[in-house]
């Protein structure tokens, strides 16, 4: 079931915050964005938050999301894309920073570079999921990626050849 909770990651501290849809098997919440009373990056949190908008191909506009915290050590944590053409090619890109390149077809770049390009196939529902686990390195505390996914599509606006998710941000924070 797939409902709207709030949790301090231990099993004690999570709680129900609402049944959004009553009765209902789940209401299926999604691409919520966090937000913090000080700055996350004092405090040392993890944080994900999609922005911008992406650009339709067959299945409507690709929409990217995550599983997992972008914690140090979490090795479920995954970025994942739904509404992509099925059983086509998908490439999630990251780079550090963003640029907001505008290719047309109402299509935008987000991750500048990108400096990585991760490349898998949709599943006959349209939908991938690429693992990203985060390291246990201190060093990483604070790291920001800027990720989006270009999925493959014929009828895509970009240049009759891809359409484009939101972008994701994401910081990798301590616990």
């Amino acid at each position: 079931m797939t409902e709207l909770w709030t949790t301090d990651g231990t099993p004690g501290g999570t709680a129900l915050v609402r049944d959004i849809v009553a009765g209902s098997p789940s209401s299926d919440p999604r691409h919520f964005t966090v937000w913090h009373v000080f700055p996350a990056v004092w405090l040392e949190a993890d944080e994900a938050e999609v922005f911008g908008s992406g650009c339709r191909g067959t299945n409507g506009v690709p929409v990217i999301g995550w599983q997992g915290v972008p914690a140090l050590g979490d090795s479920t944590f995954a970025v994942d894309v739904e509404n992509a053409l099925a059983s086509f090619p998908a490439l999630l890109l990251a780079g550090e920073t963003r640029t907001d390149v505008v290719l047309g077809g109402g299509c935008t770049l987000h991750p500048t570079g990108p400096a990585i390009s991760l490349l898998t196939i949709a599943s006959p529902a349209g939908a991938a999921s690429v693992p990203v686990p985060v390291p246990n390195s201190t060093s990483l505390v604070g790291t920001e990626l800027i990720l989006q996914w270009a999925t493959i599509d014929p009828a895509g606006p970009f240049l009759g050849l891809a359409a484009f998710s939101a972008g994701l941000r994401v910081r990798v924070g301590s616990s």
